[in-house]
């Protein structure tokens, strides 16, 4: 009765002890959702806002994946305006090569993003030295814009990304 389900994607990682206080001190009944900093492409930028697509779920309430991935407004509890801050953990989007990037963005369903424009690895380059959003949402969007990663924020990483940059080379921070 008291089993939940972590709905995240895979580049999606939740500090052990958020999952751990919810197990133990929460007792939700409803959806709870993890505000995670949002990495683009290496731990060097960061979005201005928090990532808030990350869910725990009760399991007796989980009639549809999906349904509870679309609920956006009746939470149980909001782990990141809770508290003041997101630090639940951490998404990292396109941790890719450029060419890897151009390959996703000729594969996913977002035909309007698939154009030159977007998919060139000049301006796939360009937008990973820099921190510009792959397709300029920042234009419209102020959330959308990107920032220099502190040296506290890569401090607060879990051990095992700090060995995994070791390996993957699209796994920096400087």
């Amino acid at each position: 009765d008291n089993d939940y389900l972590l709905m995240s994607d895979l580049d999606e990682v939740v500090k052990d002890d958020i999952l751990r206080d919810v197990k133990e001190n929460r007792h939700l009944t409803g959806i709870c959702v993890l505000r995670l900093t949002l990495f683009m492409y290496n731990f060097n930028w960061k979005k201005i806002y928090d990532w808030p697509q990350a869910r725990i779920v009760p399991v007796k309430m989980v009639n549809s994946i999906q349904a509870c991935r679309d609920e956006r407004k009746n939470f149980e509890f909001d782990y990141g305006k809770k508290n003041g801050f997101g630090g639940c953990g951490w998404h990292m989007t396109y941790f890719m090569t450029a060419e890897e990037i151009q390959d996703k963005l000729g594969a996913f369903s977002h035909i309007e993003y698939n154009i030159p424009k977007y998919t060139s690895l000049e301006h796939i380059n360009e937008c990973i030295s820099t921190g510009r959003d792959l397709f300029n949402r920042e234009k419209y969007d102020n959330d959308e814009k990107m920032i220099r990663s502190s040296k506290e924020d890569i401090r607060c990483l879990p051990e095992h990304i700090h060995i995994l940059k070791e390996r993957y080379t699209t796994i920096t921070y400087t």
